[in-house]
């Protein structure tokens, strides 16, 4: 399915809830405030809206890490590519980087998915 996606702006992390990882020690924001601050993001005409950033996440205090969540209810989610990286576990070594990875906000714009070219069926619909 193919989707034109527009990126959005940053979150403002000032009013995120964050912690240290007992574990780790490295900081974690909550993930549920990230998940609030998405859906007042959220346009009309967009299907989701996904956040993608490098910090850690945890789903609530009683929690030792996340990669992502959702909430389908909302069409909104986060994830993280923080454990991904050789650095969060303090090592050293370099990696190659395939693809490129934004911390900013990116949404689906239409709910329908436009012709474009690439698609392996563009004239095909999301039924969910």
């Amino acid at each position: 399915m193919c989707r034109e996606v527009t990126t959005l702006g940053p979150l403002d992390a000032r009013v995120l809830t964050s912690r240290e990882n007992r574990y780790t020690g490295n900081v974690q924001i909550l993930t549920r405030d990230i998940l609030g601050l998405l859906l007042e993001k959220l346009p009309g005409d967009a299907c989701c809206v996904l956040g993608i950033t490098m910090k850690d996440l945890c789903p609530d205090p009683s929690s030792n890490f996340v990669f992502g969540q959702a909430s389908l209810r909302d069409r909104v989610g986060v994830y993280s590519f923080a454990r991904h990286d050789p650095a969060f576990y303090g090592r050293t070594e370099k990696r190659a980087v395939r693809g490129s990875f934004s911390s900013e906000v990116s949404r689906c714009s239409r709910m329908r998915p436009p012709t474009c070219s690439g698609c392996s069926n563009a004239s095909s619909t999301d039924a969910s």
